[in-house]
């Protein structure tokens, strides 16, 4: 470390003030680092008699460019520190009066950071006396944070004071490993970039990279489709009850026959593999029929919700290049869908039911396009996410375990099928053998009408919003025993986490964005008073935080998610160049997975 500081012309402590710099730097992302240096005081008292301890600081203020040469930093903080000593006599609380900061009592102004470095000559010789030289321990000190780098003929001892109201052990420990680390990377090389120093040890990384994201599961290959789930569970348990909505019902069967004629008419409309139809149905047991109908086919679906502004229907529709309109009842008739082709399943049921059920050869793999849903579009117009079938069939099977769906269970589902949510709460239970409960939109929005359901239902398991929890509690609702809990969609509030922590015999926490289809972590939550946590990574997924260089994180160190996997949507619909944007190669070389 002393080398590469001559080489480029600055001291040991000008070396490792900079390092210390740039750590601080990677640490918060702020790129305005002050750092109080010590100098001896006693030179400012005139007189003689003067004994003790006078110290005077000096803030030490780094503009730091992320891009730059470390070796750059050094210039500019060697720079910095002749320029301080200059002006050593001038008095920390002078500076502070001078620049009228404002005060806050709780703090210290200008920085709360120390830096020193120390150095001890040989050990102390005493005739008969082995000798060694240890920093005396204290009671308090100042600043939040004192490094203080001890050199002796050993090498150098990193020794740290800090405030424990906001700092443990094991932070500070690792923040000094991480000091230890960069400072490493630069007696390797000073020309590296401030922002590209390492900061982890291989050991480090290995388990942020690799043993974190060990999420790796063999799951069956076959069946590789969603409705190839949902058949196996036709072939097991044909007379068992799938779908339930309001007093009407179907046997997985009666499914699976409804689904595979509206499939034969979808292909009678020329409905090829591959091709786009829209799902534009009211809350009923067609909207399942419609969904597997589209998938039986060989076509991807793209779901609607009748409450969505015209305009934004005639968006999607023309934009996904639509070839059919599977809708029903006054929605048929009340709507206009363009160019696209419209099945009215409402009134082609009938014909539908007399015809004989041919099987379905089916006509897609695990990596054909399941369906093309659209964003909010908040940020613009909404964009299509393309969702294969092998993305969503790792969903259902991850989820099967983990919060856990037995053939037992009913789930009860309130999502609006344009929210991709909804997916979970649809082919779930099919793919395990259980119960779907279609809740109706207008029960779904009133808490006491939801509640109702629910117990009529038998429900064991819901996935709903924050909010829609929040509706039931105000509702009345005190709690069902057997209800599994699943929120998700928006941030987790604590107090309705613990409120359903009390009602209910598991609460998960659900979490991922539509790009990455439906959910990619899970956490099972207590009660308690911590910020919810995300959770870990499901089956098969990816996490790794990054910094705007796409350089690893280190534990606590913020930065931005970015997801891996086989849960990896395969892009924006018909814009390859926003797909690149933010479907990214993987920087990380000893990663497990390529996109991220």
């Amino acid at each position: 470390i002393k080398q590469a500081g001559v080489r480029n012309g600055a001291s040991l402590f000008v070396t490792l003030l900079a390092g210390l710099t740039a750590l601080l730097y990677r640490l918060t992302s702020q790129d305005d680092v002050v750092i109080a240096v010590p100098v001896a005081g006693q030179s400012q008292f005139d007189g003689g008699g003067l004994v003790g301890h006078c110290v005077n600081f000096l803030p030490m203020r780094t503009l730091v460019d992320g891009e730059a040469d470390f070796s750059e930093l050094l210039s500019t903080v060697k720079g910095t520190v002749l320029d301080a000593y200059e002006h050593q006599s001038y008095t920390y609380g002078t500076l502070v009066q001078k620049l009228q900061v404002v005060r806050d009592p709780a703090r210290l102004p200008l920085t709360e950071i120390q830096f020193n470095l120390e150095q001890v000559g040989g050990a102390a010789t005493f005739a008969g006396l082995q000798c060694s030289i240890d920093p005396n321990p204290k009671a308090a000190v100042n600043f939040d944070l004192f490094v203080n780098v001890i050199e002796s003929a050993d090498g150098l001892t990193i020794d740290c004071d800090y405030n424990t109201d906001l700092y443990d052990e094991s932070t500070v420990a690792r923040w000094l490993g991480h000091y230890e680390t960069l400072l490493q990377g630069v007696a390797r090389n000073p020309q590296t970039s401030v922002g590209r120093l390492p900061l982890l040890t291989s050991t480090e990384r290995d388990l942020l990279v690799r043993q974190w994201n060990d999420t790796h599961v063999a799951f069956p290959s076959e069946p590789a489709t969603i409705h190839g789930l949902f058949e196996a569970q036709v072939r097991r348990v044909p007379g068992k009850t799938a779908v339930i909505f309001g007093d009407q019902q179907l046997t997985y069967a009666e499914l699976d026959a409804r689904a595979t004629r509206l499939a034969l008419r979808l292909r009678e409309l020329g409905v090829k593999p591959g091709a786009r139809v829209g799902i534009f149905i009211e809350r009923s047991l067609d909207i399942i029929v419609g969904l597997l109908g589209v998938l039986k086919c060989g076509g991807a679906y793209v779901p609607m919700d009748p409450t969505y502004p015209p305009d934004r229907v005639r968006f999607i529709l023309d934009d996904c290049e639509a070839a059919v309109v599977v809708t029903g009842g006054d929605l048929a008739k009340k709507w206009s869908f363009g160019s696209a082709q419209v099945l009215d399943i409402a009134a082609d049921r009938r014909p539908i039911e007399v015809e004989t059920v041919t099987p379905l050869t089916s006509l897609l793999t695990a990596a054909d396009t399941a369906y093309v849903i659209y964003t909010s579009g908040s940020t613009g117009k909404p964009k299509g996410v393309e969702v294969r079938h092998h993305s969503v069939v790792n969903l259902l099977r991850s989820m099967q375990a983990t919060p856990g769906l037995t053939d037992a269970d009913t789930l009860a589902a309130i999502t609006t099928l344009s929210f991709d949510i909804a997916g979970l709460e649809l082919f779930l239970p099919l793919h395990a053998g259980a119960t779907l409960a279609i809740v109706s939109r207008e029960n779904a929005q009133l808490g006491a009408n939801l509640l109702a359901e629910l117990r009529r239902v038998g429900a064991t398991v819901m996935q709903a919003t924050p909010i829609s929890w929040q509706l039931l509690i105000e509702a009345g609702w005190t709690g069902t025993p057997a209800l599994k809990v699943l929120c998700g969609g928006e941030a987790f509030p604590r107090d309705v986490a613990n409120a359903l922590a009390e009602r209910s015999v598991s609460v998960w926490n659900m979490y991922g964005p539509t790009e990455t289809t439906i959910w990619s972590a899970t956490a099972r939550v207590t009660a308690g008073t911590e910020s919810v946590p995300l959770g870990a990574p499901i089956a098969n997924t990816q996490f790794h935080v990054l910094d705007a260089r796409l350089e690893l994180v280190p534990i606590g160190v913020p930065g931005e998610l970015h997801i891996g996997g086989d849960g990896l949507a395969a892009g924006y619909f018909k814009r390859p160049e926003l797909t690149a944007e933010r479907f990214i190669a993987n920087p990380l070389p000893d990663a497990l997975s390529p996109r991220l």
